[in-house]
């Protein structure tokens, strides 16, 4: 008779099995190949495709001297059949979570929204899936904003530096370099919040558009 193992001893397994591989290679996994393993077991896609988005952008996330990157990206494959969207019901979505007007290109077979300029676009693109189903991908570029930020800061921390040298002498030196880091740590603390609330933004959106499009809870 077979060994069972319960569900925990199987996610343990797999766990353990799956670091044991990475130790001695490091394949990459397309999102489709992890959510067609994942249905092989009973997990949903979407359930996949939302901790996908989770791992990039904690990863991508990691502290570092400018902050939080500039981009975001996550992608998903829904359950809904192509030629049952409303495409008007689904702009009326993206509207409704993104406070700026864009507009509707016609790519193929599918659609995509695009609004910003190439410094700070955001694109929302949805296509037919080759097995069935479609294609969501959510892109939010912002190079332009953190740019700027950090232009700022550090053109406000020159000025303060040449107020202090020209005041202060010798000293002003000092004064302006803890100017120009103050004016930096403010710039990185004030962008990280507007990426935090630009990844909430657009994550909310692509949950949205998973509950509009293939009939799952928008909170999952």
């Amino acid at each position: 008779m077979p060994k069972l193992f319960t569900d925990q001893q199987m996610t343990l397994i797999l766990k353990r099995a799956a670091e044991r591989q990475a130790a001695s290679a490091e394949p990459t996994h397309s999102l489709e190949s992890i959510q067609d393993i994942a249905r092989q077991v009973g997990i949903d896609s979407a359930l996949v495709a939302d901790a996908a988005a989770t791992i990039e952008r904690s990863s991508g996330s990691v502290s570092s001297l400018l902050g939080a990157p500039s981009a975001y990206r996550a992608s998903r494959r829904l359950a809904g059949a192509a030629p049952t969207m409303d495409l008007g019901a689904v702009l009326e979505t993206i509207r409704d979570h993104l406070p700026f007007a864009g507009e509707v290109r016609h790519v193929r077979d599918g659609i995509e929204w695009h609004a910003g300029p190439a410094d700070n676009k955001t694109v929302v693109a949805l296509s037919p899936g080759a097995g069935g189903g479609i294609n969501l991908r959510i892109d939010g570029r912002q190079q332009g904003p953190k740019a700027l930020a950090y232009v700022a800061a550090g053109t406000v921390g020159l000025i303060a530096t040449a107020v202090s040298v020209a005041v202060l002498h010798g000293r002003g030196v000092a004064v302006g370099v803890a100017a120009i880091a103050v004016s930096f740590a403010g710039a990185r603390m004030l962008w990280n919040e507007v990426a935090k609330r630009r990844d909430k933004r657009l994550h909310d959106l692509g949950n949205a558009l998973a509950g509009q499009i293939d009939g799952e809870s928008p909170g999952r």
